[in-house]
């Protein structure tokens, strides 16, 4: 039966509303990696959230994007001793959040929900900006900080994986359905102490880094830096001194050419479902 011309009229508001309806609840996930660990959880979290969109945080901060047709944010990070990464605070601080109603985060460790501030940092930051964290979430990923330690074995990393995929199935359900999902900061007051003095000091940690004859000037350092911190001179990289410690240069050198002290010998790593050309397009 053909409608009328009022009914042809509601009909056509109805799904032009719906429509919009359905713009303004895209899921906004916004990383950070250097390993690509946080842009693997970030590419399977987003498999099974309609309308999600993947972007950067460098290239956010970079860019100066703002996203006003989104109202669900994911912030996904690794964590830096003992909480947030200087480059996801400093995106916190300047990046508007008036038009997200719900803003979670996920940060990856070598641990599961190990000495961390990250609720506190946020909320405190968030607060200023009227607005709160809706839940966040602690996903173990295979630990790369060798300047630390050296690697896990490939059984304890393939373990990881396998788990991290399950952990990742469920936090994207509650986030599906709005939910809100606490994590409490573990040993909340030492872990700020340490991540602040660690933020006021990382700028300059690339001065510890040096390049061995093995290095043959391929630029991979300088084109997968996440804040452009390297270029190369007279085929060899050079640091600028606004470093992140995300490692990523000296994890992802084929030569393995650049090291700090505590770094010499010691394994390198990367995600194997993240390439570095996906890294270096999106960063």
């Amino acid at each position: 039966m053909e409608l009328s011309k009022r009914e042809r009229s509601i009909t056509y508001y109805a799904g032009a509303f719906g429509a919009e309806m359905e713009e303004k609840m895209n899921t906004l996930i916004a990383y950070f990696t250097g390993t690509g660990n946080s842009l693997f959880v970030a590419k399977e979290l987003s498999k099974n959230i309609q309308n999600s969109k993947l972007v950067s945080i460098s290239k956010i901060l970079r860019d100066k994007t703002n996203f006003p047709d989104f109202t669900k944010i994911v912030i996904i990070y690794p964590v830096y001793y003992c909480g947030l990464p200087l480059i996801v605070q400093n995106f916190l601080i300047f990046f508007d959040f008036s038009n997200f109603d719900k803003i979670y985060y996920i940060c990856t460790s070598g641990d599961n929900n190990g000495v961390d501030c990250s609720s506190h940092k946020m909320n405190k930051i968030l607060s200023r900006k009227g607005k709160v964290l809706s839940g966040g979430f602690n996903i173990c990923m295979p630990g790369n900080y060798i300047k630390m330690y050296d690697l896990e074995t490939q059984a304890v990393i393939n373990k990881k994986y396998e788990d991290s995929l399950k952990k990742i199935d469920t936090i994207q359900k509650i986030i599906t359905m709005n939910k809100d999902n606490t994590k409490k900061d573990v040993l909340r007051n030492i872990a700020v102490i340490v991540n602040t003095i660690w933020q006021r000091n990382v700028n300059k940690t690339d001065k510890k880094f040096f390049v061995s004859n093995s290095c043959n000037g391929c630029g991979i350092c300088a084109d997968i830096c996440p804040v452009n911190n390297i270029v190369i001179n007279n085929l060899k990289p050079e640091w600028n001194n606004h470093c992140e410690e995300c490692l990523s240069c000296i994890h992802n050198c084929p030569n393995q050419a650049i090291n700090t002290t505590k770094t010499v010998n010691r394994k390198r790593y990367h995600n194997p479902r993240i390439s570095i050309t996906e890294i270096i397009q999106n960063r």
